[in-house]
């Protein structure tokens, strides 16, 4: 993939990530066959995601229970970092978008509610093209301000798990991220300095 064709596709990825707050893209099949079961709004909430890091993607395999996207930009992670204060953070082949906010529960759904300030992390171009050695700087950390979305995590099970899907211009799913713990994510944020940037308590 050639410098233009991953710039092109960053812009393009930024816009929807700043609409949607999370990138859709249509990534290969599995078994999607299998049907899920939404929980109803009246039942009681009965849900604990503090320190939990749950997995989105467009795609939901029903015989796993997993979210999966096999593409660039089209997932990443919401991390619980309490009962109130969330993280969600998307990592493309290049580029790297984090934002902060707070959420609810209601009736086992989950409701994110997105604070204005977004970080980047954006690949230096130059050090492709640098023959001189003088460039060393990989990555610009730099933030923005862009509309608060709210955005809703609608609880459903597939075989006993709880999973949520997301239902905004296209459809996401998160599932439990059963290879990733908080712990180490958030410190690699604080170690990169995301964490500051997003001027976390």
């Amino acid at each position: 993939m050639n410098v233009t064709t991953i710039l092109t596709h960053q812009i393009k990825f930024k816009t929807l990530f700043l609409l949607l707050v999370v990138g859709l893209f249509s990534c290969n099949e599995r078994n999607t066959d299998k049907p899920v079961q939404a929980i109803a709004e009246e039942e009681t909430s009965t849900l604990n995601l503090s320190g939990q890091v749950y997995f989105y993607a467009p795609e939901l395999d029903a015989t796993t229970c997993e979210a999966f996207g096999e593409c660039d930009c089209c997932s990443g992670s919401f991390l619980f970092l309490n009962d109130n204060d969330f993280l969600t953070m998307n990592v493309c082949e290049a580029n790297e978008w984090y934002c902060k906010g707070t959420y609810k529960i209601v009736n086992d759904n989950v409701v994110l509610t997105y604070d204005s300030l977004m970080v980047e992390k954006n690949y230096n171009w130059e050090m492709v093209t640098d023959t001189t050695g003088t460039v060393t700087t990989e990555y610009f950390i730099e933030t923005s301000k862009t509309n608060a979305p709210i955005s809703i995590l609608t609880r459903i099970v597939c075989e006993k798990n709880i999973c949520f899907k997301i239902d905004d211009e296209q459809t996401t799913y998160a599932t439990l991220d059963k290879n990733q713990k908080l712990t180490d994510l958030t410190k690699q944020l604080k170690d990169g300095g995301i964490w500051d940037k997003l001027e976390m308590k």
